[in-house]
């Protein structure tokens, strides 16, 4: 019997039943069916149950970005696992240590999916009931770079507001084609990846060499409607279509674009600035969040021309107040700490319960995540940096 669906993945259910045979997911030269990715994930979900994994139990998926990452994201969710994404290239002793800590039911490697016994169960042979919404779904570690990598925990809650938010926001739908490149331990993935196949959209997917390759990378969004990348990798492919101008070379556009994103470091006036030149049929959106909030706080469509800071206004069910030192609201242009509440907070760090009573606090009733960031509210009532 497959566990209890969380709320994102019914969406996906009614997808892949009503568009069996349209593609879901390329790599490369491969490509899978909703019908086939449905059946793999839900063969995989069924192997995980037989192997103890449930509520609360996390699963170790080590593996760069690939259909079978997809599956096994997919997989553990309709198991009722959680989600521990694993990046191969991190260090021995930072996995070793995650793992110590965590101690996964099991971890899913490159090549888990061919072991799994046969024959696979039939998708949509069992009914699933309402998922509690506060359980466990994702656990994304942080880097490390300020420090012991901390998880943080993310419920199925979570996991509807990231994606069913930037959803309703950016209005994505079936004709979109999408592009993911985030390394699957960035909870940005998450929105990269469940985001179309959500709405019954096509997903294309990069390896990190083409990710790394500007000319790659600049071929791969031909074809492509909608796209988030980083403020420096957006900087890396704008540099490289300016060397081929001054080669030359006329100036490359992608009009097909209808939505490109940036977010996850402040993004600058000049890089917003030539994200409509480089995608001139694109609404040009800032996204403003982490791990801790799901990543989607706030969002501020981006003018041409215009050079403004803000980062927007809160998603619907978030929450944003901007407080001193001693948790009293500032007035507006003022600076405060940046404190976020909603739909999108965590539930808090894993085995860390100090860091978590720290960070995640009460305010009015409301629990908030304390940020760190500091900010103030501009004259449009948006949130500035």
């Amino acid at each position: 019997m497959i566990a209890a669906l969380p709320p994102v993945l019914p969406s996906f259910a009614r997808v892949a039943a009503r568009n069996a045979d349209a593609v879901a997911v390329t790599f490369g030269e491969t490509s899978v069916t909703y019908g086939e990715l449905a059946s793999r994930s839900r063969r995989l979900a069924a192997y995980l149950i037989s192997r103890g994994v449930g509520p609360e139990v996390p699963v170790g998926v080590r593996m760069p970005l690939s259909i079978e990452l997809v599956v096994a994201l997919l997989g553990v969710l309709e198991a009722g696992g959680v989600y521990l994404p694993l990046d191969p290239t991190h260090p021995e002793a930072m996995l070793a240590a995650i793992l110590a800590d965590t101690r996964p039911a099991l971890v899913l490697h490159e090549g888990s999916e061919a072991a799994l016994p046969k024959p696979a169960t039939k998708g949509g042979e069992d009914e699933a009931g309402e998922a509690d919404p506060s359980r466990a779904a994702t656990l994304f570690f942080t880097s490390g770079t300020t420090g012991k990598p901390k998880g943080v925990v993310g419920t199925l809650a979570n996991l509807a507001h990231h994606v069913g938010v930037a959803r309703e926001a950016y209005r994505f739908c079936e004709d979109d084609v999408f592009l993911a490149v985030a390394r699957p331990t960035f909870s940005i993935s998450i929105f990269e990846l469940l985001s179309p196949l959500c709405v019954g959209a096509r997903l294309r997917l990069l390896s990190r060499d083409e990710v790394l390759s500007p000319s790659d990378l600049a071929a791969a969004i031909e074809g492509v409607t909608v796209l988030h990348f980083g403020p420096s990798l957006l900087a890396s492919l704008f540099r490289h279509l300016r060397v081929q101008g001054l080669q030359g070379h006329a100036r490359r556009t992608f009009p097909g674009v209808r939505h490109a994103s940036s977010g996850g470091d402040h993004v600058p006036p000049d890089v917003r600035a030539e994200m409509h030149v480089v995608f001139p049929n694109a609404e040009v959106f800032v996204i403003y969040g982490c791990t801790e909030v799901s990543c989607m706080a706030t969002t501020a469509r981006s003018e041409h021309g215009e050079g403004r800071a803000s980062v927007g206004a809160p998603f619907p069910g978030v929450t944003i107040r901007l407080l001193d030192e001693a948790g009293l609201d500032v007035a507006r242009g003022e600076l405060g700490e940046v404190h976020i509440a909603g739909a999108g907070c965590a539930r808090g760090y894993f085995g860390d319960e100090p860091m978590t009573a720290e960070r995640f606090v009460d305010r009015g009733g409301l629990r908030f995540y304390a940020s760190g960031d500091l900010g103030r509210l501009g004259e449009r009532s948006e949130l500035e940096l």
